[in-house]
């Protein structure tokens, strides 16, 4: 059974390699929902 951290890392792994010129420091998710926490430019 895959574990839901390693999940967590894919999927910001995944999110970074979409939109690198966001950087990784934005790239938050949450462990339920799995949406991504944007911060304001």
């Amino acid at each position: 059974m895959i574990s839901k951290g390693f999940l967590l890392i894919v999927n910001i792994v995944e999110k970074f390699c979409s939109n690198p010129s966001a950087g990784v420091e934005p790239v938050l998710a949450t462990e339920e929902g799995g949406h991504y926490l944007e911060p304001a430019l």
